[in-house]
């Protein structure tokens, strides 16, 4: 682990085309034992997004040129967007 401070000190792995909606489903049944505050979730948003909006807040910041979730800006949800230069 490491302290970053800008985008190009950041790598990611991956493009496995993993399903966030198993990882968000999983937090909800979660959230029965312990609540969640805020869910925080970092990917280029080349996934399958549930249609139904989470019970709690998340925030999606994208890394990438994929769709954020449909829901990304409503309520209580921000998808912040970070621009490779």
């Amino acid at each position: 682990m490491r302290k970053v401070f800008s985008v190009a000190q950041v790598e990611l792995y991956g493009g496995g085309g993993t399903d966030i909606g198993v990882g968000i489903r999983a937090f909800h049944r979660a959230e029965e034992r312990l609540p969640i505050d805020v869910l925080v979730i970092v990917s280029d948003c080349r996934t399958p997004w549930p249609e139904e909006v989470p019970p709690f807040p998340v925030v999606t910041i994208r890394v990438g040129d994929g769709m954020p979730p449909p829901w990304g800006n409503r309520a209580s949800n921000t998808v912040i967007t970070i621009e490779d230069r």
